[in-house]
């Protein structure tokens, strides 16, 4: 007997910044450069499906600040 799915799209949950960042944090301690490329991709994603979701969300052209922290921890584990 088959069983049925249906596609899960992460995309469809992050409603707002707060969980935006949440899910981000969380796959960056996981330490798994693809994994963060595709969690860029989804939130990337979302901001095109959803622009209410995040308005505060950096436009082309605009700075962006980055966390010291989270970038050290990132290139920690990249030796």
């Amino acid at each position: 007997m088959a069983l049925n799915t249906t596609a899960w799209d992460i995309t469809e949950y992050l409603e707002d910044e707060e969980g935006i960042a949440e899910y981000l944090n969380a796959v960056i301690e996981l330490n798994d450069p693809v994994l963060l490329q595709a969690a860029i991709g989804d939130i990337a994603k979302t901001q095109r499906n959803h622009p209410h979701s995040s308005s505060s969300a950096p436009k082309n052209g605009d700075a962006v600040e980055t966390s010291q922290p989270r970038a050290a921890a990132i290139n920690d584990g990249a030796s």
